[in-house]
């Protein structure tokens, strides 16, 4: 019997040992791979859109949380969501208007609420910013009447 008892410490610890699992799990997050306008990119061409690349398949809505402004400037920015025709799910949202003021800075903010179908978010926003080619050449005056 004192064999017995003299085991029964090795034996609580083995099975501790090979029994503990971490039951948590790696937090997996909604992260931006790529951006188009890269952040701080100059002379932007006033119709280039702005093109998010993300990790994971979002859906087509969670573009309309992208929030858009001119540094410097209180002027709205109608901030259009147009892809063309998409899947419902997708790993690249668009944003912007289709012509942005020339000569102005923009900054973007990628809140980190936007979240794929499973409820993952961003770990924090993401902001920067780019700026707008300036017009070099003056309008001109093409035709009148009379």
């Amino acid at each position: 019997m004192k064999k017995s008892h003299a085991l029964l410490p090795v034996i609580i610890f083995a099975l501790s040992c090979f029994s503990c699992k971490d039951q948590g799990e790696i937090p997996e997050y909604v992260e931006v791979m790529s951006l188009r306008p890269a952040p701080n990119e100059v002379n932007v061409d006033k119709g280039t859109y702005i093109g998010i690349g993300l990790n994971r398949a979002v859906h087509v809505s969670q573009a309309g949380k992208i929030q858009l402004r001119y540094v410097n400037d209180t002027s709205a920015i109608n901030n259009f969501t147009y892809c063309g025709y998409t899947p419902p799910e997708v790993n690249h949202l668009c944003a912007g208007p289709f012509i942005w003021k020339p000569g102005r800075i923009v900054e973007v903010a990628i809140p980190k609420d936007i979240s794929d179908p499973e409820g993952r978010t961003m770990k924090e926003d993401f902001v920067y910013r780019f700026s707008v080619a300036r017009d070099t050449v003056p309008f001109q005056l093409v035709a009148s009447s009379p």
